[in-house]
C-alpha cells in the first residue's frame, strides 16, 4: 500500500483502522457538540449510546471495512490520503443506514499485528451518506 500520495485506495479491508475514543464520545454521540449534535441525534436514534462508544466504533470499523464505495484523494493541507467509505452502518437497533465514514492514511504509516504489517487510516468523521 505504499507508493506516495499517489496511491489510489479502493479498500479499506487490508487497512488497520483506528479510532479515538474521545472522537465517538466528545464529539459523534455528544448531543451538545456544535459539529457534532446533528451526527449524534442521527447515531443515537439507531441504538448507540454515549456510555457505550465502544460499540459505535466498532460498528464504524465494520462499516468501513465492507463498504464498496470507496475513495481517496490527497489530502487538501497535505496530510497525506483522504479516504471516505459509504456503506451500511449495522444499527443496535436492527436497522441499517448508509453512511460515509472519513478516514486518513499517512503512507508508510503501519501497524504490526504480530506477522503482518497492514498501513494504518485513522478515523476523521462519518455522517449520514447523501
Amino acid at each position: 500500500m505504499t507508493g506516495g500520495l499517489l496511491q489510489q485506495v479502493t479498500s479499506l479491508s487490508s487497512f488497520a483502522l483506528s479510532i479515538d475514543p474521545k472522537k465517538i464520545h466528545a464529539y459523534l454521540l455528544d448531543l451538545t457538540h456544535v459539529k457534532g449534535g446533528p451526527k449524534a441525534a442521527f447515531f443515537l436514534a439507531f441504538g448507540f449510546d454515549r456510555s457505550a462508544p465502544i460499540h459505535l466504533m466498532d460498528a464504524l470499523v465494520d462499516q468501513a471495512r465492507a463498504a464498496v464505495n470507496v475513495s481517496s484523494r490527497p489530502h487538501p493541507r497535505g496530510y497525506g490520503i483522504e479516504i471516505s467509505a459509504v456503506g451500511v452502518l449495522n444499527g443496535l437497533d436492527g436497522r441499517s443506514p448508509t453512511i460515509l465514514t472519513a478516514w486518513n492514511w499517512i503512507p508508510d504509516t503501519t501497524v504490526s499485528t504480530g506477522r503482518t504489517v497492514l498501513p494504518l487510516a485513522t478515523f476523521v468523521t462519518a455522517r449520514p451518506a447523501e
